[in-house]
C-alpha cells in the first residue's frame, strides 16, 4: 500500500529480523518523510552506513526526538 505508516510500521518488523531487503522495500520511496527517517537511520546503521545513519537520526530529531536521541546515543557508543 502507499500508506506511510503502513511502510514504516512493516518497516520496523522486518528490520527487527534484519530482513534489510524487505526493509528497502517499504522505506526507499518515503525516505524524504520525517516519518521514516528514525527506520530508515536504523536501516542504514544496520547494513554499516555509520554516516548515512547518523544523518537520518539528526533528521529525526524534529519528528521523533526519543527514538531519534536513543539511537544516535547508541551510533556514538558502538565502535
Amino acid at each position: 500500500p502507499d500508506d506511510i505508516t503502513a511502510n514504516v510500521n512493516a518497516a520496523a518488523a522486518v528490520l527487527l529480523v534484519g530482513d534489510t531487503k524487505s526493509a528497502h522495500e517499504y522505506l526507499d520511496r518515503f525516505k524524504d518523510d520525517p516519518r521514516a527517517y528514525n527506520n530508515y537511520g536504523v536501516l542504514c546503521f544496520i547494513e554499516g552506513n555509520r554516516a548515512e545513519a547518523e544523518y537520518y537520526f539528526r533528521k529525526a530529531l524534529k519528528a521523533d526526538a526519543p527514538k531519534a536521541r536513543k539511537n544516535l546515543l547508541k551510533l556514538e557508543v558502538q565502535p
